[in-house]
């Protein structure tokens, strides 16, 4: 039975993996065949096909392969010998899971099964790890798949932890899954996200979603696919705004600096868009998971290597470009782009990095995972010492060349003039003295061992040049020489020393003062933290912090924390000092409200939100902690509709996740829709999945919105539960028979009959007179099991019975409960066992009740 997968990979090639769906079935075979390969021959002129590997990163055969000598070998068994300590999926500085992969790596090259079960320990440990955020278990998960995929490792448990790790919740991208995450992404995280996914997928056999991480990949590196998924927060690196992509296209400007291979998401961390741009780790760091990603797709013969115009070379060659060579976690990557795109970036020594490494032994040699032939010309760099030439000086000129295929010639031209020839990978000449007033010019030109018509240039094309100046001092050249006051290595004024190198006299510029809150508004004892980090002070250092409360109290501390006992309002003064003397100052108003009179609960009469993810603002109302609204973004909002106006003076809200992170909130509130007055600004307490209270100054109002501003996770805004409390307001002259109870009516039912009640009020209330008041209610109490809606006294629930957690409180006020479920082992509400299962005649029947 013959298997393609032409959806993804355009490819005719052949498939015989179960991993690959789309069989021919026996009726018509011979004509689908003909049918199929007109296809496929007319689909190849456009895109090639590409086989598919054994091996989700490397085969157990091409491990055989390779060499057991030199220094990278002896670096990948003196990490897989020694110690690993535990897994931490939660730490992002744990080697645990690369070192399991050095061990792997070992196992299968040296056949040795002790070093196999310590991989297995190695895997069983990550199973047990803490977990903390998508960030962490991505960079580890890679690495503990590929390595239980290299000595075959296919443990039932093992594939339940992978599966699990793909979709259960977890923190720091609004708890969603791995999975959920990757197909969304732009930034290194979802580099990291997609590379483990995509490990994860091939690992478990799951081809649809190999099938649609390809699709995501595909729109990464700027192919026009649909559906377009990814979620992207910058426009100031990507070169059409209207159409973005992970990496910039294949010439791609910006002002007319070509940006073709930058990764907008990244190289933003360093700053707004500039070029030269501002050198960060992150531009290195968003290369990391796309790398494994193009790894792994062109191995499993859906994706080449070599996509999207060499999508990675691109990628590479404008980091070099800029002079920003890997270091440190990135050092692996130069030597896997080396192996599949044929290029000769500089290598050195790599180890690991976070999730990855060990490619100088796995990736070293000639690139036979890409071309299968050394095409790429060196990569050639010439400078001169000394920088700044003087008179008198004689100029050495210094060249390294790099290729895979080793280099067989170096040559040096000066002034238009071949000066100097090597036969290694360095080069230097020297000539001199030069002469004040001359400039001179100068390029080396190098080809390799394989194919010598392969030559690579420094500078690509021009030259490189200098103007040789007097002999003397050199104001800027850090030196302090002689006529020189001065010297700080730079020719600015206004840093005390001028462009002239003299000592300036700086006036100094006093700090700026800043100061925070978490709360602003709030009830009796009110606990704040304040807040000076935002202060600073330009030219020197801020040496002493004085902070005044406005009640008599007073502190010394850089971010103290204050209780208010009274209710009142206080200005907060925060005074900063510089090193030189100098002060500023910034205040806060502080609010403090009394902790009682928060009236009655208001009844919401509808809900809404500016957004949401499919967590619908309703779910807030249903008195059910475990259903959420979530929206994604500053400023997005829900708004309550209380029909009518209330006096309102407290919300209380459950927040998701609250118990591991801080959300930020405003509460907003009108009479019409139109006209709001700031109510309440605060944050959550970050320790609390259940109800918390936030009260404010009486507010009259019809509509009740919240702000969301976040949280200390992410940018999402995600709420459990919510209540409102206030009183009852007349909007002018209470109208008696306007089914709307205002100011001193006890009851309206719509009607000035004086027979019946309003429904929401029958159960107690049994005529409502015309000028509706109860004339009769029915007495009764909290616990007894009859609804107590008479005003001043009302119930909002009574369930007959005094418990908590059951929906309805001891003071007969409805509460958020946790939906049970029978069957997983814990003992929920009407409940009297659960064994775990849903199995009767085990003593706990499949209603959890006791046999």
């Amino acid at each position: 039975m013959v298997k393609f997968d032409h959806y993804i990979s355009g490819s005719c090639q052949s498939k015989s993996s179960a991993s690959y769906k789309g069989s021919f079935p026996p009726p018509n075979k011979s004509f689908l065949f003909l049918v199929m390969t007109a296809i496929c021959f007319f689909s190849m002129l456009s895109k090639p096909a590409i086989a598919q590997q054994q091996g989700i990163w490397i085969s157990p055969d091409e491990i055989m392969s390779i060499s057991t000598s030199g220094t990278a070998w002896s670096s990948l068994v003196s990490v897989a010998n020694g110690s690993w300590g535990n897994a931490r999926l939660d730490d992002n500085n744990s080697n645990h899971d690369v070192y399991t992969l050095a061990g792997a790596l070992v196992a299968v090259r040296t056949n040795d099964a002790s070093m196999r079960q310590k991989v297995i320990s190695g895997l069983e440990s990550a199973m047990n790890s803490p977990l903390s955020r998508t960030l962490e278990l991505a960079r580890g998960l890679q690495s503990y798949v590929i390595a239980a995929d290299i000595i075959g490792y296919h443990d039932a448990a093992f594939k339940n932890w992978v599966q699990h790790m793909l979709d259960d919740s977890i923190s720091g991208r609004e708890g969603n899954g791995l999975y959920y995450n990757a197909i969304r992404d732009t930034s290194n995280w979802g580099g990291h996200e997609r590379a483990s996914c995509l490990a994860a997928v091939i690992y478990l056999g799951d081809n649809a979603r190999l099938n649609e991480l390809a699709r995501v990949y595909r729109e990464f590196i700027g192919e026009n696919v649909t559906p377009k998924t990814l979620i992207y927060r910058d426009t100031n690196w990507h070169a059409d705004s209207n159409n973005k992509a992970g990496v910039n296209r294949l010439g791609s400007t910006i002002g007319g600096q070509d940006v073709s291979g930058v990764i907008p998401e990244d190289w933003r961390r360093g700053a707004e868009f500039e070029w030269p741009p501002t050198i960060s780790g992150y531009m290195w760091e968003g290369v990391q998971g796309f790398a494994v990603s193009a790894v792994i797709l062109h191995r499993a013969g859906i994706v080449p290597f070599n996509a999207g115009d060499n999508v990675l070379k691109r990628v590479l060659d404008k980091l070099y470009e800029i002079n920003n060579a890997p270091s440190g976690d990135d050092t692996w990557i130069p030597w896997l782009v080396n192996y599949y795109a044929g290029t000769n970036y500089p290598t050195t020594s790599a180890g690991h990095g976070k999730g990855m490494g060990w490619t100088d032994w796995t990736h070293s040699g000639s690139n036979t995972g890409g071309t299968g032939e050394d095409t790429t010309p060196p990569y050639v760099t010439i400078t001169h010492s000394p920088a700044t030439v003087e008179d008198g000086d004689e100029v050495e000129y210094q060249v390294t060349a790099n290729d895979i295929s080793g280099v067989a010639e170096i040559r040096i031209y000066v002034d238009g003039q071949l000066k100097e020839t090597c036969s290694s990978n360095s080069c230097t000449y020297s000539e001199g003295p030069y002469v004040s007033g001359s400039s001179h010019t100068y390029y080396a030109e190098a080809s390799d061992d394989s194919n010598q018509s392969n030559e690579g240039r420094d500078p690509v094309s021009g030259t490189k040049g200098f103007t040789v100046i007097e002999s003397g001092p050199m104001c800027g050249n850090g030196e302090v020489e002689q006529g020189e006051e001065c010297d700080d290595g730079n020719t600015r004024n206004g840093d005390g020393c001028s462009s002239q190198c003299e000592i300036e006299q700086i006036q100094n510029q006093p700090p700026t003062a800043k100061a925070s809150s978490n709360i602003l508004i709030g009830q009796t004892p009110l606990t704040i933290n304040l807040s000076s980090s935002g202060s600073r002070d330009e030219d020197g250092v801020i040496v002493s912090y004085q902070w005044d409360f406005g009640d008599g109290q007073t502190s010394d501390l850089a971010n103290p924390q204050h209780t208010y006992a009274l209710v009142g309002n206080y200005t907060v003064v925060l005074t900063v000092t510089d090193d030189s003397g100098a002060e500023d100052l910034d205040t806060l108003s502080i609010q403090v409200l009394s902790a009682s009179g928060n009236g009655d609960r208001i009844p919401v009469q509808s809900v809404t939100a500016s957004d949401d993810d499919g967590n619908v603002p309703e779910n807030t109302l249903d008195n059910n902690l475990s259903t959420r609204w979530s929206a994604k973004g500053d400023n997005q909002w829900i708004q309550f509709d209380l029909g009518s106006v209330y006096e309102v003076s407290q919300l209380r809200l459950a927040w998701y996740r609250g118990d591991l992170r801080i959300a930020a909130f405003e509460i907003i509130i009108s009479p019409d829709g139109e006209n709001w007055s700031l109510a309440y600004t605060g944050q959550s307490s970050g320790n609390s999945t259940q109800e918390e209270s936030y009260s404010f100054n009486p507010t009259n109002g019809r509509f009740v919105r919240i702000i969301g501003h976040g949280n200390t996770d992410n940018d999402w805004n995600s709420i459990t539960e919510s209540r409102l409390y206030g009183e009852s307001v007349s909007t002018g002259n209470p109208v008696c028979g306007n089914g709307v109870i205002e100011s001193n009516e006890q009851c309206d039912d719509g009607q000035l009959n004086g027979n019946n009640c309003a429904a929401e009020y029958e159960e107690t209330c049994m005529t409502c007179s015309n000028a509706c008041q109860i004339q009769e209610f029915s007495g009764g109490f909290c616990g007894d099991g009859i609804l107590q809606k008479t005003y001043g006294s009302r119930e909002e629930c009574d369930d007959g019975n005094l418990e908590a957690n059951d929906g309805c409180n001891l003071s007969c006020e409805e509460e958020a409960v946790m939906n049970s479920v029978c069957g997983n082992g814990f003992v929920e509400d009407y409940e009297q066992c659960d064994d775990g299962n849903t199995v009767s005649s085990d003593g706990c029947s499949d209603e959890c009740l006791i046999e």
